[in-house]
């Protein structure tokens, strides 16, 4: 699921993106040509007759110099966050943290603090997590017994339910029908992130 929302408040929006453009002495014509779109989309965005979809709301902010609080001023909420998927990793066996595949947008208040995820591919932590899935995720920080998190050594990386038993860390499945048993978190194993959230296959 692409979260392209962005919110109400499409006129005076559209008002901000009019008077910045005036401000650099750009037409309507210049600005399409920059961002690569037609004259009367622009048109549209400004007329707030059509919202501006996030990618080029960006390219807006970066021509015309409109910051992010202005921007969430204008639209009565947060924006929506862009954050990488950097690889498809495997619920099961190790699979491979790749760099970002694809980018993401994300609702701040659905996924508070989510800097990355990762598509999961596997039946180990079914149902909690099925083949497929979109796992969100931010900064791991001090491990919670009996959270998901995304686990890597050197350029191997697995999702897993992490649980510690007095001194030592272990790394579970969520399906107890799958091919895992219970291993410890050694030395050298970096624990790149929490999952927070899932998005189910086929509804990004």
């Amino acid at each position: 699921m692409h979260d392209k929302r962005c919110g109400g408040g499409a006129v005076e929006l559209g008002e901000i993106i009019r008077q910045a453009r005036q401000a650099r002495g750009l037409r309507v014509a210049d600005l399409a040509v920059m961002l690569g779109v037609k004259q009367p989309t622009v048109s549209n965005w400004e007329a707030g007759r059509r919202k501006v979809p996030p990618e080029y709301l960006e390219k807006l902010q970066a021509i015309l110099g409109i910051s992010d609080e202005v921007i969430e001023q204008a639209l009565g909420q947060p924006r929506a966050v862009l954050i990488p998927v950097i690889g498809e990793v495997k619920a099961g066996a190790a699979g491979y943290a790749l760099d970002a595949w694809r980018w993401l947008w994300v609702d701040p208040r659905l996924y508070p603090g989510a800097t990355f995820a990762v598509q999961v591919w596997g039946d180990s932590m079914w149902p909690t997590l099925r083949d497929g899935d979109i796992a969100v995720c931010r900064e791991a920080g001090e491990v919670v017994s009996g959270g998901i998190y995304v686990v890597g050594v050197e350029d191997h990386a697995t999702v897993k339910r992490l649980k510690r038993v007095g001194d030592e860390l272990y790394m579970l499945a969520d399906n107890p029908e799958a091919d895992w048993v219970p291993e410890k978190v050694r030395r050298g194993v970096r624990i790149t992130g929490r999952v927070i959230g899932i998005m189910r296959a086929g509804s990004f």
